[in-house]
């Protein structure tokens, strides 16, 4: 069955370099609505967790980003990462954020054409390319290309 997923990471480094991680995955597969609207609640999902990461804790516990747990020499930083993946009825995995993402909303768009989904698309160029891919929420999902 079609689903979407958000994961994410936590990774917490002490000063000396010890790590520890912990993991949370949500699953958006309830059978009784539609994919697109389990699409929504996933990317609502990610938006929060987000505004959590990034506004919602005490200032002691700020979370840095990759590039400054890099800088750090992965010391004395906390960061997180997060992925909002359609999962196709084959069970592939399609990552929506990161650096890949423009081949994978390309894969959703070609799923919700494919099954006459009934969504505005749009089309988006990168390289001299141009893809189709889900209009709603693009800003957001584009928003984790250079991050």
């Amino acid at each position: 069955m079609e689903s979407y997923l958000v994961r994410v990471n936590v990774m917490i480094a002490d000063k000396d370099g010890n790590r520890k991680h912990q993991d949370w995955e949500y699953k958006f597969d309830d059978s009784s609505k539609g994919i697109y609207d389990l699409r929504s609640e996933a990317i609502e999902k990610g938006r929060s967790l987000i505004d959590f990461f990034e506004n919602g804790l005490p200032s002691d516990s700020q979370f840095s980003s990759q590039k400054e747990a890099e800088f750090k020499k992965y010391k004395g930083f906390q960061a997180y990462s997060m992925e909002i993946v359609f999962m196709n009825e084959d069970g592939d995995e399609d990552i929506l954020v990161g650096e890949e993402c423009l081949d994978y909303l390309e894969v959703e768009a070609q799923y919700y054409r494919r099954n006459s989904i009934n969504v505005a698309f749009t089309n988006i160029e990168n390289d001299g390319r141009t893809s189709e891919v889900l209009e709603k929420d693009l800003g957001f999902l584009m928003s984790f290309l250079n991050n």
